[in-house]
């Protein structure tokens, strides 16, 4: 008996895996088991996973598997899923088969991170450029500039999962951390924390560097610095001391070292370091420069050929200045003074100045002032001088000395004065204890007459009033009487001057009742100045001054009496004294030439004073006799000078210049500048004279 074993009907599937280790190229990132529920086998795999490209792994029963026809080897056939269930047909041993159904599905995306979190200037205008979050686990931190309102800012965020709350580019206010939360595809979530912060103000800059004149007493004005990248330069006045200067500083920065008011040291340059509130440092290197001196200015301008002086008009720029009459402007060489580096043309190059020049100064600084220097000649002068001659004739002038003219007869003429405007002149002719008379001229010393009332005395001087109505004639007899006229010499009366005799000249002032008269006794003993008023009719008083010398010692020999009759000046051979309140005190004088003084005059108001001293030199003060000045154009010894006179604003002075052994070579010299400078009087009269004795200058 044969005995047959009927073929097996079993045809199930029992297992059905998607494994990794087979399938990770399709992205099955571990095993998927399928669940297999009667006919149908269902399986899950993760998101991602290319189901077009899968090899199952199945247990089955049957003799043989098939999808569409084709046989299936486990872990080794590759089926596509993407299209939908796919059938596998078990087929069992006794040719029984069996359908099942396989459904793959796709996991959804379990992602839900945040990938990227930024503010972008595009969609936030207070930022300048866009800003990337830093995101470490679910913290999501944030710098922003300082000064960033976070009061609405608008974020873009990228994310992996379905959805972000708040959503992407909706305004936030992130004054403090917000939670963000991502929604997987597969609805979980995850919660992330998002922190903005501004940054702390990194302005570190210098913005002001000022050194004011309120702080800096050396300053003028304030002095502003110049800020160029890291590089501050400031410029001072010339002469401003760099050692302590106090700045005033602006900065952006929380500080700044060393500090706004602490003096520093300028004389190199100083760092001044700025710290910002992020802690960042800035430095500085701050410069201060003094300007070159900006002088620029004459401040004198002189001839010494002929000797004259320029006024400098510094608002006006100009220089002014007058030369003698008949002075050549051709080829003067001027000496000038100036504050700058240099002057053009130069100092002591001859120029013609025929018209004005212009001259211009340089400072250290390379700015430039120019000068007009106009050079006026000065106008013949027209006032009136007269000069007496021993053993000759009258000679005068009417135009400043220009020309001259000649009057009187030939006598030994002794003394000549005048009324202030010249057209009265009187003058004694005679000689040493011999009988001496007075003569009058009316017409400016072309002609003159004798005065028959007063005849046949010893005549030493005569002095005249303004007017020329009050005269005072002093004699040299040995008698004690002086002599006076107050109708112009017509008639004659005397007063006694107890005590004294041999009388020098007198000389008064303006209004002819204050007088001054030196006496001088035998071999100059008891010498005596004395002072008198006078009623201006026949009425005197006469005192004597402290001045004089008993025994011949320190002889005065120079006196004058100002207009006002209050000053009175008296030269000895080696000192000088003036007393302002007519004789009662008396000051010294600051002028001593070291040689001898012969004489002296004053001004009306005092102020003008003039020394002769004996070996050719005239010393002239302009302040009352605080200081002096030696004239110019006098000629050098062996000349003598003397018989000083000047007008009473003191502009016309006028001496004899005395040739010792050659009397024809004696002149006259005028100035007209004040005594700054004299020149000859060489026309014909005014030289050559064999003894000039006594001298005449118009007043006014």
């Amino acid at each position: 008996m044969t005995v047959t074993v009927a073929p097996s009907p079993a045809k199930a599937i029992t297992s059905f895996t998607f494994t990794h280790a087979i399938n990770s190229g399709a992205g099955v990132s571990s095993d998927c088991p399928a669940t297999i529920v009667g006919n149908a086998i269902n399986v899950t795999v993760p998101f991602g996973t290319n189901t077009a490209n899968l090899k199952a792994s199945f247990v089955t029963t049957g003799a043989s598997v098939t999808v569409g026809g084709v046989a299936q080897q486990s872990g080794v056939t590759r089926v596509n899923f993407s299209l939908g269930p796919v059938t596998y047909i078990v087929t069992a041993a006794d040719s029984t088969t069996r359908n099942y159904v396989v459904t793959v599905t796709v996991a959804s995306n379990t992602a839900k991170d945040i990938t990227d979190f930024k503010f972008t200037s595009a969609l936030n205008a207070s930022l300048t450029i866009d800003y990337t979050a830093s995101i470490v686990g679910t913290n999501i931190t944030v710098t922003l500039p300082f000064g960033t309102s976070l009061s609405s800012l608008v974020p873009t965020v990228t994310i992996t999962g379905a959805s972000v709350s708040p959503s992407s580019l909706a305004a936030q206010a992130f004054t403090s951390a917000v939670p963000y939360v991502v929604t997987a595809f597969d609805s979980t979530t995850k919660s992330y924390l998002v922190t903005v912060t501004v940054a702390l103000n990194s302005a570190k800059d210098i913005t002001s560097f000022v050194l004011t004149s309120a702080l800096n007493a050396s300053l003028p004005s304030d002095c502003t610095g110049s800020i160029v990248g890291t590089n501050i330069s400031v410029s001072v006045p010339y002469g401003t001391s760099l050692l302590s200067l106090i700045p005033t500083i602006a900065i952006t920065g929380v500080s700044v070292s060393p500090t706004s008011f602490a003096a520093q040291n300028f004389t190199s340059p100083v760092i001044y370091t700025v710290t910002a509130a992020d802690s960042t440092i800035q430095t500085y290197v701050v410069t201060v420069t003094a300007l070159p001196n900006p002088a620029k200015a004459i401040t004198a301008f002189n001839f010494t050929t002929p000797v004259a002086s320029g006024v400098v008009t510094e608002v006006s720029h100009t220089v002014a200045i007058t030369v003698p009459n008949g002075t050549n402007v051709t080829a003067l060489v001027p000496t000038i003074t100036i504050t700058g580096v240099g002057v053009s043309p130069a100092s002591g190059v001859a120029r013609d100045f025929t018209s004005p020049v212009v001259y211009t100064v340089s400072a250290a600084d390379t700015t430039l002032q120019n000068y007009t220097v106009t050079v006026t000649v000065a106008a013949a002068s027209s006032f009136r001088i007269s000069a007496d001659v021993y053993n000759g004739p009258i000679w005068s002038s009417s135009d400043g000395g220009a020309t001259w003219y000649s009057g009187g007869p030939t006598m030994n003429w002794t003394s000549i004065t005048g009324s202030s405007d010249g057209t009265k002149l009187m003058a004694s002719a005679g000689g040493y204890l011999t009988s001496s008379n007075i003569y009058r001229s009316t017409d400016g010393g072309a002609s003159w007459n004798i005065l028959p009332g007063a005849a046949g005395l010893d005549y030493s001087g005569l002095s005249s009033n303004n007017s020329g109505t009050i005269l005072g004639a002093s004699v040299y007899d040995g008698s004690q009487t002086f002599y006076y006229s107050i109708d112009s010499g017509t008639t004659w009366n005397s007063t006694t001057i107890s005590g004294y005799q041999w009388w020098s000249p007198a000389y008064c002032s303006a209004n002819g009742l204050s007088w001054i008269i030196m006496n001088g006794g035998d071999a100059n003993t008891n010498v005596k100045i004395s002072k008198a008023t006078f009623d201006g009719a026949y009425s005197w008083s006469w005192t004597p001054t402290p001045y004089g010398t008993t025994g011949g010692v320190d002889y005065p020999n120079g006196y004058s009496i100002s207009k006002d009759g209050l000053n009175i000046l008296i030269t000895f051979a080696t000192h000088a004294h003036i007393s302002t309140d007519f004789g009662s005190t008396w000051n010294p004088l600051p002028v001593n030439p070291g040689t001898p003084m012969t004489g002296s005059v004053m001004s009306g108001d005092a102020t003008k004073l003039v020394v002769v001293v004996n070996q050719a030199s005239v010393y002239t003060s302009t302040d009352g006799g605080s200081t002096w000045f030696i004239a110019a154009g006098l000629p050098g010894a062996p000349y003598l000078i003397g018989s000083p006179v000047c007008s009473y604003d003191g502009s016309k002075i006028a001496v004899l210049a005395l040739y010792n052994g050659s009397p024809a070579n004696s002149y006259i010299y005028i100035s007209t500048d004040g005594g700054a400078t004299f020149a000859a009087q060489t026309g014909p009269g005014a030289g050559g004279q064999a003894y000039w004795n006594g001298l005449y200058i118009q007043s006014q």
